[in-house]
């Protein structure tokens, strides 16, 4: 079995005008999937869209995480609608770096800790809840065990709307307007956000901007101990295939021939053709994975180009031909609900040895349409 990865560590930072959320890391061990450190920042802006309205960004805290002294240290007020307890900031540049660090150190989510996750094949329209599996180790190909709670990150927001008579304003879209996700070597690619909201759920790639869905495949033939040569049988001499497939994949009848030096075979279709858990060289006699005989599945998500709205010419917000409200603010308590799920997926071919020490910053913001 392939060692695991020691956690990349959780840190917390502070922009100018958004709050942000730091996962600082390093990394030892001998997994080469998922062999990297990075820094994330997570922020969102509460913004103001039109001189009489302005959007209020709160979290859920039926845990009871923050204190009435912490609501007085950190400038925040408590609520309770629908049976929840939210608690809202006073502040227009949103939450203070001390309040999501008070919040995250009680919630049993990640904290200090961050570590890659593995998904299963998923298609754009699916509406039930994400699954987050554990990272794979050497020669266990069904990747099925539920991934701990405390490797991904967990953030249950709620909005209000207010207007100039500070009523709050129910039957109102909540929409993200702006992703950044900006990395070292391509890093970024790796970022996933989903989204469990009032009108829909979605999965995002934050750092594409296309408008258009796009994919990631999620099985495919690996070199987990960073031998240099795809995982096999030691019994069979049967290539490994690791995830999900349209079906079993059959192997070549007759084994590798010798190469010398070894020949590095892109298997998975990889772009950068360096030595990588993804792009390794077949075993002298082994049977390789015949992988067109079986495809790899994939994980679809929305691009930020197909989250974000149409604008009409006078300002207004609007889905269109494309465009997914995070949520609405509700007719009865007027408050909008959206959770939100950042992981990294091990599957991006993105995330590989190299990157170790590599950083990215990813920046989420939301606004309302005009009233």
């Amino acid at each position: 079995m392939a060692k695991r990865k020691r956690k990349l560590s959780l840190g917390l930072g502070m922009m100018s005008l958004f709050t942000a959320l730091t996962l600082i890391g390093g990394v030892a061990g001998s997994l080469a999937w998922y062999a990297y450190s990075r820094t994330v920042r997570f922020s969102f802006v509460g913004t103001t869209v039109s001189k009489s309205a302005l959007l209020g960004v709160g979290l859920v805290d039926d845990g009871n995480y923050f204190t009435d002294q912490d609501l007085i240290d950190y400038n925040l007020y408590r609520e309770t609608h629908d049976t929840h307890t939210i608690v809202f900031t006073r502040s227009r540049n949103g939450f203070s770096l001390q309040a999501i660090q008070k919040y995250l150190f009680k919630s049993p989510h990640a904290v200090e800790k961050l570590f890659p996750l593995t998904t299963r094949a998923r298609a754009i329209n699916d509406q039930s809840t994400l699954q987050l599996y554990k990272s794979p180790e050497y020669s266990v190909t069904d990747l099925t065990s539920p991934a701990s709670p405390s490797d991904y990150v967990v953030l249950p927001f709620a909005f209000k709307i207010i207007d100039e008579q500070s009523e709050y304003v129910a039957d109102k879209k909540v929409w993200l307007t702006d992703a950044v996700c900006t990395a070292q070597e391509n890093i970024q690619n790796s970022v996933r956000v989903y989204v469990e909201g009032t009108n829909r759920n979605f999965l995002m790639k934050p750092a594409d901007g296309a408008n258009q869905t796009v994919s990631t495949k999620v099985g495919g033939v690996l070199d987990l101990d960073g031998d240099g040569t795809y995982d096999y049988n030691k019994n069979t001499m049967e290539e490994y295939c690791y995830g999900d497939f349209t079906n079993t994949p059959t192997h070549s009848t007759t084994p590798y021939p010798e190469e010398i030096p070894p020949v590095y075979d892109n298997v998975n279709g990889v772009t950068d053709l360096h030595a990588s858990t993804f792009y390794a060289a077949h075993k002298t006699d082994v049977y390789t994975a015949d992988i067109a005989s079986a495809q790899p599945l994939v994980q679809e998500y929305e691009t930020f180009g197909t989250v974000k709205p149409n604008e009409s010419s006078d300002g207004h917000y609007y889905a269109g031909d494309h465009g997914i409200p995070i949520c609405a603010t509700a007719n009865n308590s007027k408050i909008g609900y959206a959770t939100f799920t950042i992981f990294v997926e091990g599957w991006d071919h993105s995330v590989v040895d190299k990157a170790a020490g590599y950083s990215f910053n990813l920046g989420l913001t939301f606004a309302i349409d005009r009233i």
